[in-house]
């Protein structure tokens, strides 16, 4: 996720402790709950839409629960579609 983000210039940080992802649009870090709550919401809800319409399944905040059933494989589908989605929504952090 972290590496979509960079390749396509898109501000944000992924946090995650044992299976729990998050990801946290238009901030540096997230070390603290200000720093989540800083997070661009409405781009988020975009790419929440657009996730969907790549078929991926996750909680509006942007986050997610990885499993021990999910392959390379899966993780590398679920990581193109996620390029595609946020590459769908770019355009709108244009000013």
């Amino acid at each position: 996720l972290a590496a979509a983000l960079a390749e396509q210039g898109v501000a944000g940080t992924v946090t995650g402790f044992g299976s729990f992802v998050g990801l946290h649009l238009g901030v540096d870090r997230a070390e603290c709950y200000r720093d989540g709550a800083a997070a661009d919401k409405g781009l988020g809800r975009l790419l929440h839409l657009a996730l969907l319409r790549e078929g991926v399944s996750c909680a509006p905040r942007m986050s997610w629960n990885t499993s021990t059933a999910m392959d390379d494989g899966i993780i590398d589908d679920v990581l193109a579609r996620f390029a595609r989605a946020l590459a769908y929504v770019r355009p709108a952090l244009a000013g």
